[in-house]
């Protein structure tokens, strides 16, 4: 992936912290501080929780999960901005696995994304 430079803002995402870079209409959401959970699923500083497309206040691309055994997997997402842009919603279905690895079912992830202040 290319790099983009420093981020543009800081977000809060479910106790974590996580910088926003842009490039055009291009958007990647990275970990600045993944909460505890998260760094037991191995998801570590710099790791892309979101990468997409933004037009006007709509956004879609992909997601990422985390496991330690299983390794990152991602998964489609759309949604859009809310409270004039300072909240992004992107929503998809997330692959359930299985202590092989194996996908066994989807189930609904929303990722909910606040802005905490620019860079």
């Amino acid at each position: 992936m290319a790099t983009l430079g420093e981020s543009e803002s800081i977000w809060s995402h479910n106790g974590s912290t996580v910088d926003l870079y842009a490039d055009g209409s291009r958007r990647i959401l990275r970990y600045r501080s993944p909460r505890p959970e998260l760094r037991r699923a191995c998801a570590e500083v710099g790791d892309t929780v979101f990468e997409g497309e933004k037009s006007g206040a709509k956004y879609v691309g992909e997601a990422a999960i985390f496991s330690c055994r299983c390794g990152r997997l991602t998964f489609p997402v759309s949604g859009r901005t809310t409270r004039n842009g300072t909240r992004i919603i992107v929503r998809g279905k997330a692959p359930k696995r299985d202590a092989s690895c194996k996908t066994v079912g989807y189930q609904t992830s929303t990722l909910v994304f606040d802005y905490e202040r620019h860079r």
